[in-house]
């Protein structure tokens, strides 16, 4: 497999918001997964390679090339603050830098987490291993201490895979994206062994769906409404189209041992 910096890439080479010098390929991500995936909760794999295909395609970015609050493969907004008790579980500080909690509340409320290292955009951007393993870990947190909103006063976890992925997406419009990401899933692990290079291909890019709004839609590409009435347009990373995007992410090489990586 060809290292990032030993190519040479064009802007005409790289999709939209895609970074070769912060990526890793399907094979790589995989050997992390294997690391960092409890096996003890329902969120599978092949779940987290369309999740991970679908915010980032495979690059380790800040939302919005720097601009938005969502950061790593899965674009988690890590200062959203019911993210708080999951960073402190998993031993760190995301109040320190985070924006949305009063001076007050750092000093008071949460003073306990002082002991914790701080988390920043720029550490998880900094630890390809770590952002992996923070999205990995999140799932885990939501099986054993996350609440469902139709689970019964102090039940905690989450038992359930689309529960799961309901509170990873932020549920409202984006709920749309739970049965996407199941369904991608499925259909991902039915392929991943076939050692069929476009098939796994096709399979990925059958959860690029992305909302738009309707005015702005280019002629020619295909669109789909949401349960909410919401316009989604198709927006998949083709092979004709980046070839040498495809070539570094899934090069030949890596397909046939991919359902064992």
């Amino acid at each position: 497999m060809a290292e990032p910096a030993t190519v040479f890439w064009t802007p005409g080479d790289t999709p939209p918001l895609w970074d070769p010098f912060a990526a890793l390929s399907i094979a790589d991500v995989c050997q992390k997964l294997k690391v960092h995936l409890w096996p003890g909760q329902p969120i599978t794999r092949e779940i987290m390679l369309v999740i991970f295909f679908h915010e980032s395609g495979y690059s380790n970015i800040k939302q919005g090339k720097g601009s938005g609050p969502a950061v790593g493969f899965g674009q988690m907004e890590i200062f959203n603050t019911d993210k708080i008790p999951f960073f402190e579980w998993l031993g760190y500080d995301s109040v320190t830098h985070n924006p949305k909690v009063s001076q007050l509340e750092k000093t008071k409320k949460y003073a306990r987490l002082k002991s914790l290292p701080p988390l920043t955009h720029d550490m998880v951007l900094a630890d390809n291993d770590f952002a992996i393993k923070m999205h990995c870990k999140y799932f885990e947190w939501l099986f054993k201490e996350g609440y469902a909103k139709s689970s019964p006063p102090g039940t905690k976890g989450i038992k359930n895979v689309k529960g799961m992925l309901n509170a990873q997406t932020g549920g409202g419009g984006n709920e749309h994206f739970v049965d996407e990401f199941f369904d991608g899933g499925q259909n991902l692990e039915k392929v991943i062994g076939s050692g069929d290079r476009k098939k796994i291909i096709d399979a990925l890019n059958a959860v690029r769906w992305y909302f738009m709004d309707p005015a702005k839609v280019p002629a020619g590409v295909t669109t789909k409404t949401s349960k909410t009435g919401r316009t989604l347009v198709h927006n998949p990373i083709s092979l004709t189209r980046f070839p040498k995007y495809w070539d570094f992410t899934l090069p030949a090489s890596d397909v046939p041992g991919l359902a064992q990586k």
